[in-house]
Parts: C-alpha cells; sequence; structure tokens
C-alpha cells in the first residue's frame, strides 16, 4: 500500500497523462531501491483509477469462487494455475486467501520472450489512514516443483499487485491501483518494457468493464426493437447501410458511436449491447437517465 502512495511514500513516481481515467505512473529513473542496481531490469509502474465501486465487488472478481478467471482481468495473461491454496476464505474472514500460483505472460512483441512466474498470492483486508481497503499481493518464490519451461523466462514478482481503498468523501467510489515492481530478466529494450508495463496497467479498464458488466447481469434485459428511423441517443438518422444497435437494459435504439458491449454472464460471456447511458448509470448505481442526460452522451461520441 504504501509503494502506491503517489507523494511522500517510498518511490519517487513520475505521473504520465490521464489516459481515459486511468493514471499512470513510472517509477523515477534516479530513485532505485534497495535490491535495485541502476543496470539492472526491474520495471516499477502503477497505474490508479476511481471507480464507481465497493471493496467487495472489486474482491469478489479475484475469489478462488468467482467464475471470473483472473487472466481475463489483467491483459496478457497466456495461462495459470493454482499450485497449492494456503488458506481458504472464511465466514470470518470471506476476503482472505493465500495460495501459491503460476502464470505465464504473453509479450507485447514476437522478438521477446514470453514470460511466467511463480509465485504466492495473498489477499488480505487492509486499513490506511482510517480508509477501508483491501490487496491482492504477488510475490515471485523459488519452488523446485515449479520447473523452468521452455520457451518462457522465468521473471521475478518483487512487488506486485492490486490495492482497492475507500475514496474519501465519495462512499460510492474505490481508489483502485494496480502495482508492478517486477525483475523481466533478460534484455528487454526500454520502449518494449514501457509498452508491456502499460498493457498490465489498462487492466484498469477491463477491471471496471467486469464490474459493470456484473451488474448488469442482474438487471432483466429487454428484447430486440429495431423501428426507430434515428439514434434516439445522439438524434442522428438512420441512412442505408447504417446498423442500428439497440440497448438490451432500457431498449433504446441507437448507432454504433452511442453503444458499448457488454457480457451476459461470466459463465456465458454473451457479448451484449447496452447504450453509453445505461453503462453509466450501472456503473454509478443510478437509474438510466439520471447518471447524465441521454442527447449530451451522444454528443461526446461525434
Amino acid at each position: 500500500v504504501r509503494y502506491a502512495v503517489p507523494t511522500n511514500g517510498p518511490v519517487q513516481w513520475v505521473v504520465g497523462s490521464p489516459d481515459q481515467g486511468i493514471s499512470i505512473s513510472k517509477a523515477a529513473p534516479q530513485k532505485h531501491h534497495k535490491e535495485q542496481e541502476p543496470t539492472s531490469t526491474i520495471s516499477t509502474y502503477c497505474s490508479s483509477m476511481t471507480m464507481h465501486a465497493t471493496v467487495d465487488e472489486i474482491s469478489s472478481m479475484f475469489t478462488p469462487s468467482s467464475h471470473q478467471p483472473k487472466r481475463s482481468l489483467v491483459p496478457g495473461i497466456m495461462g495459470e494455475a493454482n499450485l497449492v491454496t494456503l488458506a481458504s476464505p472464511s465466514t470470518d474472514d470471506p476476503r482472505h486467501y493465500i495460495a501459491i500460483r503460476w502464470a505465464a505472460v504473453r509479450s507485447p512483441v514476437p522478438f521477446i520472450k514470453n514470460r511466467d512466474a511463480c509465485f504466492v498470492e495473498t489477499h488480505m483486508d487492509v486499513e490506511c489512514d482510517g480508509r477501508k481497503g483491501w490487496v491482492r499481493a504477488l510475490k515471485s518464490i523459488d519452488l523446485p516443483e515449479c520447473h523452468h519451461l521452455r520457451g518462457l523466462v522465468r521473471m521475478d514478482l518483487l512487488r506486485c499487485g492490486h490495492i482497492v481503498l475507500e475514496s474519501p468523501g465519495r462512499p460510492d467510489c474505490v481508489q483502485v491501483h494496480i502495482l508492478v515492481h517486477l525483475d523481466m530478466k533478460g534484455l528487454v529494450p526500454a520502449w518494449v518494457e514501457d509498452l508491456w508495463m502499460k498493457r498490465t496497467c489498462q487492466g484498469l479498464r477491463t477491471l471496471r468493464k467486469a464490474v459493470v458488466a456484473k451488474r448488469l447481469a442482474a438487471t432483466n434485459l429487454v428484447h430486440q426493437h429495431l423501428s426507430s428511423r434515428t439514434c434516439e441517443l445522439c438524434a442522428r438518422p438512420f441512412t442505408f447501410g447504417t446498423t442500428k444497435v439497440h440497448c438490451r437494459q432500457c431498449s433504446q435504439v441507437m448507432c454504433n458511436e452511442c453503444s458499448s458491449t457488454t457480457t451476459s454472464s461470466q459463465e456465458h460471456r454473451q457479448a451484449l449491447p447496452v447504450c453509453t447511458t445505461c453503462e453509466l448509470a450501472t456503473s454509478t448505481k443510478l437509474p438510466p437517465f439520471i447518471a447524465i442526460d441521454a442527447p449530451f452522451v451522444g454528443l461526446l461520441h461525434r
């Protein structure tokens, strides 16, 4: 938790420009951790995002009983396996979990080998400055039974995972961070490392979509009705060749630019279109057409 603090923490962060609500920071090059030498292959990145969600909603995405595969929440994961479960969630501590796991990560470029890691994954409740939260921490271990695989370079996870904290003054929001502090092992060009780490940090967007999809899956979806001649969000007329899309939550007919895609359930993963108004309303726990004015949403996509 301390390493994800943007100021007055053990890491001096260089904050990049926000991208669709996600702030991605990189450790300043002149600052080195005590286990890091200036010529090392250690990478340190952190992404942050404020989400309309609860700590319990985020943590439930990573529980062992969740139907949501972890690899669908972390970009680039090729495969994963649970090797040994050391502690399972209980009635008294439903968000506590410890296991030894393995995962393989796809390289963003074809000329750099894929990586894998054997690590301890720990879930625990935390409290920081009076704010309640939850942490998913990953730390590499050397397990003789987890052999090195051909074609994969075994990287070292020093301090990685998700940090979720209540947002101060906003009870309906949480601050979610992805911390990546690892040794890639082997020669990786700086621009490939940057691309690789930023892809991992973009997992916050995937996580937000999963929260929205889970909420939509709990609502009643309406049947298709495509008789409108104009988009009911941006009022753009449908011409020859224009694809009409209807929102499966509020039944409005819209154009492609005013639509988004979610999944009906984690088991079937059926793609369903929803309008941007309903997506925003679902993510903020407000009824449709109250979260934001519908025509205004359409203007945002012009």
